[in-house]
């Protein structure tokens, strides 16, 4: 993986902002923004709102997270907090306590970029999402 490290036994508070890929092997504790893609070793803790374009979990979370792209889930992970992304995958063996929200967003649930003078963000489980459901349609089956 290309882009910046967290190492194990590294704890970072405060707000993170990473233009390529991130591995977090350490411990974040605040926010996270990843233009590239997230990964979360096994042994890796994050307690923040994340958003990146695409999140690999391999560790611990608790906060919300947002990817652009899709969330991987894997076996041995545990997160606590609401999952949204066009795709989710979820192996088995990975512990998930929240709300999952799969597809694509509409233009009022994405929250905005924050002010850098102003209050810090507001987590994503505070947004008012509404009661928006994805309807899939199942076509029927060709002869």
């Amino acid at each position: 993986m290309d882009g910046a490290e967290i190492p194990a036994g590294t704890t970072i508070k405060g707000e993170i902002d990473a233009r390529g890929d991130l591995l977090v092997s350490g411990r974040i504790e605040g926010t996270v923004r990843v233009a590239g893609a997230l990964r979360i070793a096994a042994g890796g803790s994050v307690v923040a709102e994340v958003h990146a374009a695409r999140a690999v979990i391999a560790g611990a979370v608790k906060g919300d997270v947002v990817a652009a792209e899709s969330i991987q889930l894997l076996a041995g992970c545990s997160v606590d907090g609401e999952l949204h992304a066009p795709s989710i995958q979820i192996e088995g063996g990975a512990a998930l306590r929240g709300r999952v929200e799969v597809g694509a967003p509409a233009d009022d649930d994405v929250a905005p970029e924050p002010r850098r003078d102003g209050p810090p963000p507001m987590p994503a489980s505070a947004l008012a999402l509404g009661d928006r459901r994805k309807r899939i349609v199942v076509p029927p089956p060709l002869d």
